[in-house]
């Protein structure tokens, strides 16, 4: 005798029938939301990646000079080797200072866009927040492009 206990009651609003279109429309709608998620965020790892390489290049390639740190102005002032005195402006920038020191760094002897290096927990933060969302992001869009298994008939409850 057949066992109706395991069969589908017709319980929610499409009458009772399995929708197979309805359910992939969902997922891709759903999928295409974390799609965008997933490129949203790898777009700020990248974007972030290539701020600190190229940072990182400007610390080993060009020439570096430390300056007096003013916090309240938000400066560095330094001279250079004529004995012209620069002010550079550092306001809005995480910076690494030692007191009222900072190193600062240009290339081919234009000081006017000496840069600071940006502080290195600034880095590992922004690696760990925008890499875990994307990590995140990615298995959720992976899970929702799965194809499911509905099984279309009765389920059979013993197999010869």
């Amino acid at each position: 005798m057949y066992d109706f206990k395991d069969t589908y009651d017709g319980g929610n609003d499409s009458g009772g029938y399995y929708d197979e279109k309805k359910e992939k429309a969902d997922r891709r709608h759903q999928a295409a939301i974390w799609l965008g998620l997933v490129l949203l965020f790898g777009g700020l790892l990248v974007f972030c990646v290539s701020k600190n390489v190229g940072e990182i290049i400007m610390k080993y390639n060009a020439h570096s000079v430390i300056g007096k740190f003013a916090p309240v102005e938000s400066t560095v002032s330094f001279m250079d080797e004529n004995g012209n005195n620069h002010i550079i402006n550092i306001d809005g920038t995480l910076a690494k200072h030692y007191g009222d020191q900072m190193t600062l760094y240009y290339y081919n002897d234009d000081y006017s866009n000496a840069k600071t290096i940006t502080w290195v927990w600034f880095w590992v933060f922004s690696y760990a927040f925008f890499g875990s969302i994307f990590l995140i992001s990615l298995v959720l869009y992976k899970k929702n492009m799965k194809q499911t298994h509905h099984y279309k008939g009765i389920p059979k409850k013993y197999t010869y």
